[in-house]
């Protein structure tokens, strides 16, 4: 009974809607590209990155969510001296994410504004002027 009647009012709904004018109202969905850098793993993730080994090597058995929810324990157990450790490589990493996110976005405009990339300057160490290639 319910589904009828809620069939009833959406077909009475659809038969005065109008759509919005333009994308249909949906967003536009960014894709990544090849070349877009991949984010950089957190403290956590690096930490399990190193210990995931010492957890499987006694437990061949454990499935993915008892590994991670053993590392998930460590991590919690784990001293912040050695916590630190770990911050310090997720904060490099992530120091190196930015720049590459900051040289990826320059591309991007550069790319998008029809400039071409600037020129390397040619090395002057090989002392001939004429490297055209016109040997006859």
């Amino acid at each position: 009974m319910r589904a009828d009647r809620d069939k009833l009012r959406h077909d009475n709904e659809m038969a005065t809607y109008v759509p919005m004018a333009g994308d249909g109202g949906k967003r536009a969905v960014k894709r990544k590209g090849r070349d877009d850098p991949i984010r950089p793993p957190s403290a956590f993730f690096l930490f399990c990155g190193c210990r995931r080994g010492e957890v499987m090597k006694p437990n061949p058995v454990f499935a993915a969510g008892d590994i991670a929810n053993t590392l998930a324990r460590m991590w919690s157990e784990c001293p912040p001296d050695e916590k630190v450790k770990y911050d310090v490589l997720a904060k490099s990493a992530e120091e190196k994410y930015t720049a590459l996110v900051d040289v990826n976005k320059d591309e991007q405009q550069r790319k998008l504004s029809g400039a071409k990339k600037p020129r390397k300057e040619p090395s002057s160490s090989s002392g001939s002027d004429s490297s055209d290639g016109d040997s006859d």
